[in-house]
């Protein structure tokens, strides 16, 4: 549309939902100062829930729609004790998704995703009582380690999160393998795994962003080059 105007800063994240509206959020914020989703409804953009329904206090990262047309906001707002916290829009209001103490107060969520199974993922720059960072899972009850304490075990934070059609898990940001190259973990249900093993993509440096296709090949993308000292999107086909 014409009224670009509508933001007074920089969008960071977008998403749709299975009825083709269109939301956006990042560190743009309303008339009274707070942080908010927008979103595109065919002829305008509004506030999502309304004039300071959410209210964030900083700025959204990542957002994402389940199955079911429920939005989800994450990024480095928090709530009133200071917790980093997962918001989500139920179609009338904005809630609080369960409790955050697991999230802490260093560090926010980088990146959120929903499956069908009305489980929800997080990760970011919060790290477990180990001093690990890790994929946190809603399971529709509580928030927990996705695989158990130290499952996944990365030694730096996640910057982003994907979910394939088998409904397993991805996970890559700054984090690094045994021989210092940054890597896509999987999660299958059972286990942590480096995703094509250390030989098939060693990739020298961080991994921005990461997604899946119809047929579960996985792309990455980053701050790595290749031989000819190029930045590139990396693919690996699931078998």
């Amino acid at each position: 549309g014409t009224n670009s105007s509508y933001f007074d800063s920089t969008i960071t994240t977008l998403c749709t939902d299975e009825s083709g509206n269109v939301y956006a959020a990042g560190c743009f914020t309303n008339s009274s100062g707070n942080y908010f989703v927008a979103v595109w409804d065919g002829t305008q953009w509004s506030e999502l829930g309304g004039i300071n329904s959410l209210s964030a206090n900083d700025c959204i990262w990542t957002i994402c729609s389940d199955h079911y047309g429920v939005i989800y906001a994450a990024g480095s707002f928090r709530n009133s004790n200071s917790k980093f916290y997962v918001s989500m829009f139920n179609g009338l209001n904005w809630l609080e998704l369960g409790p955050t103490t697991l999230f802490g107060t260093i560090g926010g969520i980088y990146s959120i995703k929903a499956t069908d199974t009305n489980n929800v993922y997080a990760a970011g720059d919060f790290v477990n009582p180990m001093g690990k960072w890790f994929v946190a899972q809603w399971n529709g009850i509580a928030w927990g380690e996705l695989g158990g304490l130290n499952s996944l075990s990365a030694n730096a934070q996640i910057e982003s999160i994907c979910i394939d059609s088998g409904n397993n898990i991805y996970a890559a940001g700054s984090f690094t393998d045994s021989l210092s190259d940054h890597y896509v973990a999987s999660w299958d249900g059972l286990n942590w795994i480096q995703f094509g093993g250390p030989i098939s993509a060693p990739l020298q440096g961080f991994v921005w962003s990461i997604s899946a296709d119809r047929n579960n090949n996985i792309y990455a993308a980053g701050g790595f080059r290749n031989s000819t000292n190029h930045f590139y999107v990396a693919v690996k086909n699931n078998p």
